[in-house]
């Protein structure tokens, strides 16, 4: 089930995979291959998992 996006109302999200820096007890890291729904219009990302 696709979702029209909360953000621009002007295309449904879709599956794809990113990467996202996060900071682990003072320590930065890159966890790589997310998958999320993207906005293919304004490129609003939501996480699914």
């Amino acid at each position: 089930m696709t979702k029209l996006c909360s953000n621009c109302f002007n295309d449904e999200y879709r599956t794809t995979t990113t990467s996202k820096d996060v900071t682990v007890n003072g320590v930065n890291k890159t966890i790589h291959d997310i998958e999320c729904q993207q906005c293919p219009s304004c490129k609003d990302i939501i996480f699914t998992h």
